[in-house]
C-alpha cells in the first residue's frame, strides 16, 4: 500500500497543497487574501487539501496521510459524498459499479486516512453589516443567466465568477472569448477565476474528484465573499435537481444531489464555520428547466443571447458556442424549438434534429426505448413535452418524425399531466424570505404568459386548455 503525504503552505497571496513532492497552488488577488482573517487562512487551505484529494482512495489502494488536524468541514464533505456516490453507478454504467460496492469502499477506506494533531480553537466576530450584493458562480448557462436577470431586476449587485477548470480546456477558451463581448454589452464584469488545484481531479473515466464541485467552489470563494461582505451566494440549481430515480439495487438516486435543495441548506454550514451569515441558495429552485429557458428568453432577451449550455468537451467547443455533439446541445436545441426560439439565431450551426449522432437525443436510444411506458415518461417527460411543443409549432423532420411515430399518441393522452408538472411553481426552501415574494410574482406572471401562448396547442373538447 502506497502512502500519499498531503500538507499545505500559506503564501502572501494564497496557498499551496503539497501532495508528496508535487505542488498545487491556488492564488488570490493580494488585497482579497490580505483582508481574509489570518486564522481562517489555515482552515481554508487545509479544508481545500482534503476536498481536492479525498477521491484518491477510489483511484488506488493507498493511505492518505494529512499532516494537519481534521478540519471541521470533513464531516460535511463525507455527508455530501456519501449521497453523491450513486450518481456514478448510473452516469458511468460501463464501469459496472454498484451503489452498495461504492459505499463499502468509502466506509472501508476511511481506515486508510490519517490526520495529525488536535483541531485548534478559534473565535471571530461574525460579519453583520452585509451589503446588498450576490456572488454568483457564472457559466453563461441558462440557469446562471436567469439568476443574473432576476437579481438585476431586484436591484441586487451581481458579483460574477467563472470557475476555469484546468481540465476543461475547450470550455475555458470559449468563455474567454465570450466574456469581453458580454461585459461590453451588459456592463457587468465577469471574474475569470482559475481553479488551478483542479489539476488534482481525475481526467476522464469515472471523473473522481468532481463529485462535490459546489462545496469546493463555496470554500474557495470565501475570501471574495468576505471581502465584498456579500449577503447572498446564489447557485443556479433548478427544480430538476431534486428529482430522483431508483437504481437496480433499490437505492433512491439523485443524479444532482449536491445541487438539491436538501444539500444547499446543509452547505450553508460551511459559511457559518467562517462566521459568515451569507445565505447560500438558488433563485431558480422553484421551476423546471424548460420554464427556466422560457423565462430567460422571454423576459431577459439581452442576456439570453449569450447563453451557452454545452458540455464543452468536444474540440468544436473551442471555436463554436455549441459543439453539437453532446446531450446538452441536443436538449437545449429541442427546448429552444419548444419555446419558439430559432436555435440557429443562438449560435447553432446546423439542424440537430437531423443529426446522425446516436446519443444526441438519448430518449430515442434502444436502451431507453426498452423501458416500460410509465417509467419512460417519468424519466424523460420534460424532453417529451419539449418535443410535443415543438411539434405543435410545426417542427418536422429527423428525430421529430421518430417522436411523431413512437410517442405522439401517448403524449397526447398525457399532455395535461405534462403541463401541470412542468409549468408550476414548486417549493423554494433556499430562496431568501425577503426575496421570495418578488421572485414568485415574476414566475407566476411568466407561467401565465407561457400558458397563454401555448393554449391553442391544447384546445381539445372538454380539455382544460
Amino acid at each position: 500500500m502506497k502512502d500519499i503525504s498531503v500538507s499545505v503552505k500559506l503564501l502572501n497571496n494564497g496557498f499551496i497543497i503539497l501532495v508528496g513532492n508535487r505542488k498545487y497552488q491556488h492564488l488570490y488577488p493580494e488585497n482579497i487574501w490580505h483582508n481574509f482573517p489570518q486564522q481562517f487562512k489555515s482552515i481554508l487551505s487545509e479544508s481545500a487539501a482534503v476536498l481536492f484529494t479525498r477521491h484518491f482512495i477510489f483511484l488506488k489502494n493507498c493511505r492518505i496521510i494529512y499532516n494537519f488536524p481534521p478540519p471541521v468541514i470533513d464531516s460535511l464533505f463525507f455527508h455530501g459524498l456519501l449521497f453523491s456516490l450513486p450518481e456514478t453507478v448510473i452516469e458511468f454504467s460501463e464501469f459496472k459499479h454498484q451503489t452498495s460496492g461504492l459505499i463499502k469502499t468509502l466506509f472501508n477506506r476511511q481506515q486508510q486516512i490519517e490526520f495529525s494533531g488536535f483541531p485548534k480553537s478559534y473565535s471571530v466576530t461574525p460579519l453583520t453589516n452585509l451589503h446588498r450584493n450576490a456572488v454568483i458562480p457564472f457559466t453563461f448557462g441558462k440557469d446562471s443567466l436567469l439568476t443574473l436577470g432576476l437579481i438585476r431586476e431586484l436591484k441586487i449587485k451581481p458579483l460574477l465568477f467563472f470557475g476555469a477548470e484546468p481540465l476543461s480546456r475547450y470550455e475555458n477558451e470559449m468563455r474567454q472569448k465570450m466574456i469581453p463581448q458580454f461585459e461590453k454589452a451588459v456592463g457587468i464584469k465577469v471574474n475569470y477565476w482559475p481553479i488551478t488545484i483542479g489539476r488534482l481531479r481525475q481526467k476522464g473515466r469515472e471523473m473522481w474528484g468532481w463529485d462535490m464541485l459546489q462545496l469546493q467552489y463555496t470554500l474557495l470563494l470565501l475570501p471574495y465573499i468576505y471581502f465584498n461582505q456579500a449577503k447572498y451566494l446564489f447557485y443556479a440549481n433548478e427544480q430538476n435537481t431534486n428529482d430522483y430515480e431508483v437504481d437496480k439495487e433499490g437505492y433512491k438516486v439523485n443524479l444532482y444531489f449536491e445541487q438539491s435543495r436538501e444539500w444547499m441548506l446543509h452547505a450553508n454550514n460551511l459559511l457559518r464555520i467562517f462566521a459568515l451569515p451569507t445565505l447560500l441558495g438558488s433563485l431558480v429552485e422553484p421551476v423546471y428547466e424548460l420554464l427556466v429557458t422560457y423565462i430567460l428568453h422571454h423576459r431577459y432577451q439581452s442576456l439570453a443571447q449569450f447563453q451557452i449550455s454545452c458540455c464543452g468537451d468536444a474540440p468544436q467547443a473551442k471555436t463554436d458556442r455549441w459543439c453539437s455533439e453532446c446531450f446538452e446541445c441536443g436538449r437545449m436545441y429541442i427546448f429552444l424549438l419548444a419555446i419558439g426560439v430559432d436555435p440557429l439565431k443562438l449560435g447553432f450551426k446546423r439542424n440537430l434534429l437531423k443529426s446522425r449522432k446516436k446519443d444526441l437525443f438519448d430518449i430515442f436510444s434502444k436502451k431507453n426505448q426498452l423501458k416500460k411506458g410509465q417509467e419512460f415518461f417519468k424519466y424523460y417527460s420534460e424532453w417529451i413535452l419539449a418535443f410535443y411543443l415543438a411539434y405543435r409549432r410545426g417542427v418536422r423532420g429527423g428525430y421529430m418524425d421518430i417522436f411523431i411515430k413512437k410517442l405522439l399518441k401517448q403524449t397526447e393522452a398525457k399532455k395535461q399531466w405534462l403541463i401541470n408538472r412542468y409549468f408550476k411553481i414548486y417549493s423554494a426552501k433556499t430562496l431568501p424570505l425577503e426575496l421570495k415574494g418578488e421572485i414568485i410574482k415574476i414566475y407566476d406572471t411568466e407561467i401565465k404568459q407561457f400558458k397563454k401562448e401555448i393554449r391553442p396547442f391544447f384546445a381539445t373538447r372538454g380539455g382544460r386548455y
